[in-house]
């Protein structure tokens, strides 16, 4: 939000004089609203049930598409300079700025247009320790750069490596199964709903999920339009509250 002010006075003798102690108070209501112009992080203890239902289902969407989140990569963000608080921002950072470029453009030499940007991502925060867990669809023959850069992207938002195993990178053989446990910090109110046992997770300031969106609700939606995506058939969930039941979309 921008905010204009304008001090208008007459030009007479004492005009300077009298100016003065205005634009001084100008200056500083100017001062004041810039020092609280910024909005902190909103803080979240859990996964609400809308973000938990689309990583749930951008794993499953991926393998019907063709591209698998075969590459899991966790970060430790204990054990990196990155200040408690800004874990999701920064994360954030290095996703849009030098992830997704990289993804999108592949080499020359491999002689194809893109590659698709596909991913689903949870912070946890257990006893204190703030971690990443990136479930990241990464072509077999770009695997040895992306491994190369991602921790060159840390430090280009300012999240230096302090201890070797800070940062890992592994094959995912059942990224499915795999989504139940990035998932395990679900409300527990909603957690049933998708068979996932919630465990608490801590405060995390900033959003704490997301996945990407050629792996969203509205490519979900077209796949089952057209057959290619299932209703999934899953346990009838009770409400623990109010006793109603039903099913996930």
């Amino acid at each position: 939000m921008r905010c204009s002010i304008y001090v208008l006075y007459t030009a007479s003798q004492d005009s300077l004089l009298s100016a003065t102690p205005i634009l001084a108070l100008v200056v500083y209501m100017v001062e004041l609203a810039t020092t609280f112009s910024g909005r902190a992080a909103r803080q979240s203890q859990h996964i609400n049930y809308k973000p938990a239902h689309n990583v749930y289902h951008a794993v499953q969407i991926a393998e019907v598409l063709g591209y698998p989140l075969s590459t899991l990569v966790t970060i430790n963000f204990a054990r990196t300079d990155c200040p408690p608080g800004q874990e999701s921002a920064r994360w954030s950072r290095l996703r849009r700025l030098f992830f997704t470029p990289w993804i999108s453009r592949p080499p020359r030499k491999l002689r194809r247009e893109r590659d698709p940007n596909a991913y689903v991502w949870t912070l946890e925060n257990h006893g204190g320790c703030v971690h990443l867990h990136w479930l990241v669809h990464v072509p077999p023959d770009r695997m040895s750069d992306f491994k190369t850069r991602l921790r060159g992207w840390m430090r280009r938002v300012e999240i230096a490596v302090e201890c070797p195993n800070a940062v890992q990178i592994k094959l995912a053989r059942n990224p499915h199964g795999f989504s139940y446990y990035m998932l395990k910090g679900t409300n527990p109110l909603y957690a049933a709903v998708l068979g996932v046992r919630a465990e608490p997770q801590g405060i995390i300031h900033g959003p704490r999920s997301g996945f990407s969106r050629n792996l969203g609700p509205t490519v979900k939606a077209e796949l089952r339009r057209t057959g290619k995506y299932r209703q999934n058939q899953q346990r009838v969930w009770v409400h623990p509250k109010t006793s109603e039941s039903g099913t996930p979309p």
